[in-house]
């Protein structure tokens, strides 16, 4: 069904068409966005992908962004591709990474450091930072860093212990910060990424418009636009409407309980009530 089949529906089933029909495309808007806030459906799935250029670490959001379900990185500078998905991380990593990276400061020979100061060697690992646990002057040479985190080796009159993980080369994990995601390491080549993610489906906007709802779903479109017009219709039928709505769900739910696609599995609302329009997805 297009738009304006299922305007016409609505008018017919609610018998109220003058006083509905200035508001009946926000009715509709309204009913597919809530809907979306219970299910998520493959037909809502989208891919960006682009070019993670060296010396960066930014990819951008995509702007119809509802959700992620992965983000990838490819490097193909090495002959054969080697993919990596990336982890989701906390912003107080992106902090410790942060501080590693503009902070820090390369190990020199008898400097005195301060308790808290975060060394990165000049020679040997580059897998960790060291952070000083016990002050003092470093030594006339660099010594043999730990290659396990926690580890620690005494230099001149400092002991250094191995910090946060410090990759130079290959990210290997996120954090969401405001129109970005920020990657763990900056790339030292270009790299291709693809951020696969949830997105809302474009709404009905002309009458002779169609989407994934009005195609497949347009029974539950239609009572759930009736169910939003109640406020401002007095029908006898309207609980009629709410019945037959839970039903719809409930078949929905459990045909999407059979579904498999790329991502995370699917995912629904566990509410008592279908018919509140503010309902979380749970992932």
């Amino acid at each position: 069904m297009n738009l304006l089949q299922i305007k016409q529906t609505v008018r017919a089933l609610a018998g109220r068409s003058e006083e509905l029909a200035p508001m009946l495309s926000f009715f509709i808007t309204s009913a597919q966005a809530t809907l979306e806030s219970k299910f998520i459906i493959p037909a809502m799935e989208k891919t960006s992908s682009g070019t993670l250029a060296a010396n960066t670490n930014v990819i951008p959001v995509p702007a119809d962004y509802s959700s992620l379900i992965y983000l990838q990185i490819v490097d193909a500078n090495n002959g054969t591709p080697n993919a990596r998905m990336l982890k989701k991380a906390s912003e107080l990593e992106l902090a410790q990474w942060e501080l590693l990276k503009g902070l820090s400061f390369t190990w020199t020979l008898s400097t005195a450091v301060s308790l808290g100061d975060v060394i990165i060697p000049t020679a040997g690992t580059t897998t960790y930072g060291f952070k000083v646990t016990t002050a003092g002057t470093t030594g006339a040479t660099e010594p043999t860093w730990p290659t396990t985190l926690g580890g620690t080796v005494v230099n001149g009159g400092v002991t250094f212990t191995a910090i946060n993980k410090y990759e130079t080369s290959f990210p290997s994990r996120f954090v969401r910060f405001g129109s970005n995601f920020v990657t763990s390491e900056t790339a030292t080549s270009a790299y291709t990424y693809n951020v696969r993610y949830y997105a809302p489906i474009t709404a009905l906007a002309n009458d002779t418009d169609t989407n994934w709802w009005s195609t497949n779903k347009s029974e539950l479109l239609i009572y759930g636009t009736l169910l939003n017009a109640i406020p401002y219709v007095d029908n006898p039928k309207m609980n009629e409407w709410m019945m037959q709505y839970e039903r719809l769900m409930k078949e929905f739910r459990t045909a999407l309980g059979r579904e498999k696609f790329s991502g995370d599995r699917q995912q629904f609302s566990t509410s008592q009530s279908d018919i509140g329009c503010n309902m979380n997805v749970y992932r």
